[in-house]
Order: C-alpha cells, then structure tokens, then sequence
C-alpha cells in the first residue's frame, strides 16, 4: 500500500512527526468492501475530497460523487459521493446513468426500479458554526 505524507510537524518536545495519509483510492476501496461484508446495496458517504464530478468503479461497487473544484490555496473539503453495489449499478447503467452533482454538497442519482425510479440524495449539511448564509443556500438548494 502506497502511503503519501502531509507536512512535517513538530509536537511539544520539538520532535519531528510525520503525519501519513492513505490516497483516497485506497480509502474508497476500504468502504466499498466493508460495503460489501456488510450486505449494503446502497449508501451515501460525505467529504469525498475527490476533484471534480463522475463515476467509477471501486471494488464491486459504482461511485458516483461530486466535488467542488480545487482552488489553489485553499483546503479541500465538502465532497459527497454515492455508493452502488452491482445489481443497482447495473440498473443504473441500464436506465441511462442518470444523475446531477448538484452543488459539492448535495449529489443526486436515478435508479429506474421496475415501473418507478428511486432518487437517492446525498448530501453533507454545513454544520451549526458555518456562515448563516452557507446553511441558507445549501438548505436552498436542498429544497430546490
């Protein structure tokens, strides 16, 4: 497993520790097989931090997420994503992939299920200390 490293950072004693992180891939792969153990169809995860808007595979799973674009300078953050084991990723595919990165908080998918669709809505809400106006417009939106 291929681990990257943040900054160097000094604790109290003035040591040098390394903080290590694991590439989002890995961390994507990890969920989709603890997914799988645990017999989840479907699920919507928060703080994808993955550039951009698509969809791939991880494991035996579609993911389908929404990020805002990097900005340099500025950390990454928000991202939500949408998981979708193999019967459903089928269906997806089948009814035409259909789905809307909304905003880089709120995702929204449709699965046709027989007759009817199933709109799956994922979505990371601005916590209580955000700006009034960044809980106003993502509640907005939500609405919408």
């Amino acid at each position: 497993m291929a681990l990257t490293t943040d900054d160097d950072h000094f604790t109290k004693k003035g040591r040098v520790k390394k903080q290590w992180k694991m590439p989002l891939r890995r961390k994507a792969d990890l969920v989709a097989n603890e997914l799988e153990r645990l017999g989840i169809d479907l699920c919507s995860v928060s703080e994808v931090r993955w550039l951009g808007n698509g969809s791939t595979t991880v494991g035996r799973y579609t993911f389908i997420f929404s990020e805002r674009p990097d900005v340099k300078g500025e950390p990454k953050q928000d991202g939500v994503g949408i998981f979708l084991n193999k019967r459903l990723s089928k269906l997806w595919f089948q009814g035409g992939s259909e789905w809307e990165p909304v905003s880089p908080r709120i995702i929204r998918a449709r699965i046709p299920y027989g007759k009817r669709h199933i709109t799956v809505i994922g979505n990371y809400a601005p916590t209580f200390m955000a700006h009034p106006e960044v809980k106003a417009d993502f509640y907005s939106l939500l609405q919408s």
